[in-house]
């Protein structure tokens, strides 16, 4: 049986943008630490907020597709 360990993560520095093309502005990117992905999806949903974004989701490009991140594990 094989068994992954998970790393120990203390912080992500990761890089969130918003497309907010539709309101006819730039992409809003900024940078934020994150220690797990409830910390990362509180950020994300306080950034999108402060731009009228009611509604997001993580997701990243891994070279051929998106994934979309759900849980620490994706993380």
């Amino acid at each position: 049986m094989v068994e992954a360990t998970k790393p120990n993560i203390k912080n992500l520095d990761v890089k969130l943008s918003l497309d907010v093309s539709s309101q006819g502005k730039s992409p809003v990117v900024k940078r934020v630490l994150a220690t797990d992905y409830n910390t990362l999806m509180a950020q994300a949903k306080t950034l999108a907020g402060k731009h009228g974004i009611s509604g997001c989701n993580l997701r990243y490009y891994d070279g051929d597709n998106w994934v979309i991140v759900e849980d620490n594990d994706d993380l």
